[in-house]
């Protein structure tokens, strides 16, 4: 499939000579996974603790609200989530000092349009923002990203070394220590940027270095994407966080019982790893909006990826289990009409994806009417708006049919001239 976001990426390192020999460039810092550190999670039933599902973690695992992988240097790496931010622990080979590089210009779609990176050493932060073109449209439209990183935990790590570094695939790998602000616009020549911070970490040897980074992310505002930080994770601990995300998980997928006797466990695992992975997307962005959907009040929902392929899978499953979820993605689609005067058909990254000739939106919010009719309205749905967006989508050709969708006057001439017959 396709490569999307994967902005802000950042690097743990080790640099045994010093902030000018660290290896930033993307290819040069890639390394390899630590043979045997990381595996797949053990989903299991634990009825006597009145538990669905837990979920059981080996050392360096995946699970839903954890990840960790040990890499070939034997640098540890942990991330936990909430909605719009999160906590990363780096654990550095004993005597090792800590560096890291965070990238302002990488995406995994290589789509970088300018942006800003900032550093505060007094305060400890780091702040980023860009735009990117979507990973599955037109390449001319791009959406904007931001990020907040905090680096002191709390006042418990002590920032060495900062500055920026900018690179390049013919070798060029250059640092400034000491420089707080890089700016970058499109790179008009069809080079690819590989810019960011390269900052490290005072530590008190022989103690085995732990790092914790603090990130909020924002599709409006670094100021959103600090508040997200702080409202979300505050001073909690990477263990709290943790059990936050699982309870989280434990609620969403115990919607779905198993409740037929002598079940193979490996039909248990692949039901709740199907059921996890359906969750993730379409990805809930309310209150993240920009363009014209900057200050909707309803729904958002970002990466609808996309209508055609899921009107026939992935939404009549949510109508058997979720339908205050599949509600709030009925109104994202249904103002999407209101903003635009057409429901979106694969919005990707923000941003008007691919069409297909069809308009796949109406098969899902007509499921959704014919499913849950009576309880739309107490659901936040109004039958009357949805009739309306579905008569727009079918009845009126848009001005840019290729990204709305629906060249509906060639389907409308087509049908009058085979009924006329």
């Amino acid at each position: 499939m396709f490569g999307t976001y994967g902005n802000f990426e950042v690097m743990p390192l080790l640099c045994p000579n010093g902030f000018d020999t660290c290896t930033t460039t993307l290819a040069a810092r890639q390394r390899l996974r630590k043979p045997s550190t990381d595996g797949e999670s053990i989903l299991s039933r634990r009825e006597s603790q009145g538990q669905l599902l837990s979920i059981w973690m080996r050392p360096s695992d995946a699970s839903p609200g954890y990840f960790a992988q040990t890499l070939d240097n034997d640098i540890k790496m942990e991330a936990t989530p909430t909605r719009r931010a999160g906590l990363e622990r780096f654990t550095f080979p004993v005597g090792s000092k800590p560096y890291f590089v965070l990238d302002l210009a990488n995406d995994l779609p290589v789509s970088f349009a300018g942006g800003m990176l900032n550093i505060d050493p007094d305060k400890g932060r780091i702040t980023i923002g860009g735009r990117w073109g979507s990973s599955f449209g037109p390449g001319r439209f791009n959406y904007q990203a931001f990020a907040c990183y905090d680096l002191l935990n709390g006042g418990k790590q002590k920032l060495s070394e900062y500055g920026m570094w900018t690179g390049d695939t013919y070798g060029l790998d250059a640092k400034g220590l000491g420089q707080t602000h890089l700016n970058l616009s499109l790179n008009l020549i069809g080079g690819v940027y590989q810019s960011g911070a390269l900052f490290s970490f005072d530590i008190n040897p022989p103690a085995s270095p732990q790092i914790i980074l603090r990130v909020g992310v924002s599709f409006r505002s670094v100021e959103q994407a600090c508040a997200n930080a702080e409202t979300e994770v505050g001073d909690a601990s990477f263990e709290e966080i943790h059990e936050r995300a699982k309870a989280e998980w434990q609620e969403k997928l115990s919607k779905v019982e198993i409740d037929v006797a002598n079940t193979p466990p490996n039909i248990t695992e692949m039901l709740y790893s199907s059921l996890y992975r359906a969750s993730l997307t379409p990805n809930n962005a309310t209150g993240e909006t920009q363009g014209v959907f900057e200050d909707t009040t309803s729904f958002y929902f970002d990466s609808l990826y996309c209508s055609w392929d899921t009107f026939r899978t992935f939404f009549p499953l949510m109508a058997l289990h979720s339908p205050v979820e599949f509600a709030q993605i009925v109104d994202s689609y249904i103002d999407g009409w209101r903003k635009k005067g057409w429901m979106p058909e694969c919005r990707a990254n923000n941003l008007p994806g691919w069409t297909q000739g069809g308009s796949s939106a109406d098969n899902i919010v007509s499921h959704f009417a014919v499913n849950y009719h009576n309880e739309a309205a107490r659901l936040g749905i109004n039958l009357d708006e949805l009739y309306s967006a579905l008569l727009a989508d079918g009845e009126i050709n848009p001005p840019e049919w290729n990204i709305q969708g629906r060249q509906v006057n060639v389907y409308k001439y087509v049908r009058k001239v085979h009924y006329q017959k």
